[in-house]
């Protein structure tokens, strides 16, 4: 390319793809795969009530042309990619982990535009629950992933402090690693697994807890709005993760 000559942007979504580096054959897979990434998360979830704030992504060739770009930036880190915070403005570079890290953010983006009312378990558990499964084989997806690493933090988790600290953070508060694990196991439990006698059972509760939540605000009872029972729910969880896991050793 001419240096006179910008590299033509590409806009996908909110977000305005801009090469810094990056080959245009890179910045076209980013934005089909964000598309069929967003898709997704249309089907699971539904369509989102408000619109999405715009962003520009810069795309770098590469790892270390990325952490060039990045030095000394403060903000979202996910991997190969930058939110800049106080800005508009996202960088990643054209690696699985840098697309991987748009996707988990524009999860977040996502369920901000479905209500800004979530609170962070269910922020930080979708994150985890979409954002780990993340991957692209011959233009299919495959959700979720059962993340050994995550369950087995769960796992400990859930048997030392429960589920309620968890659920209790009030919007706008962090989750410590364990709690963002607790909140991944909770997601993927409500969502996934299914029960024999009536295997959608959880997944509408989880729905209608998700409705109320959105309508009424962030004081909405996890556990009335569902009507399940806490200790239950702990217990259950547990004998899934440990059940997964066994499944699992040697892997």
């Amino acid at each position: 390319i001419p240096k006179n000559i910008k590299p033509k942007a590409v806009v996908t979504l909110s977000y305005r793809l801009v090469p810094q580096g990056a080959t245009p054959e890179q910045v076209r897979a980013i934005s089909v795969h964000l598309k069929l990434f967003h898709d997704q998360l249309m089907r699971m979830l539904g369509s989102p009530r408000k619109g999405f704030i715009p962003f520009t992504v810069y795309v770098y060739e590469n790892r270390e042309s990325f952490e060039d770009a990045v030095k000394g930036f403060s903000g979202l880190r996910e991997g190969d990619f930058m939110y800049k915070e106080g800005s508009q403005e996202l960088y990643m570079a054209a690696t699985q982990e840098g697309l991987r890290g748009l996707g988990r953010f524009h999860v977040r983006i996502f369920l901000c535009a479905a209500c800004r009312h979530f609170p962070p378990w269910v922020i930080e558990g979708f994150v985890e629950f979409f954002g780990t499964g993340m991957v692209h084989s011959g233009g299919t997806f495959g959700y979720p992933v059962f993340s050994r690493t995550l369950a087995q933090r769960a796992l400990l988790g859930l048997k030392t402090e429960g589920v309620a600290p968890t659920i209790a953070r009030p919007p706008g508060s962090t989750l410590s690693p364990t709690q963002r694990a607790i909140a991944w196991a909770l997601v993927y439990w409500l969502m996934k697994v299914r029960l024999k006698r009536n295997p959608s059972a959880k997944k509408r509760a989880f729905n209608h807890y998700l409705t109320q939540v959105a309508r009424r605000g962030p004081d909405v009872d996890f556990f009335a709005a569902t009507g399940f029972d806490e200790r239950s729910v702990k217990a259950r969880i547990i004998n899934w993760l440990e059940r997964r896991l066994s499944q699992n050793e040697g892997q």
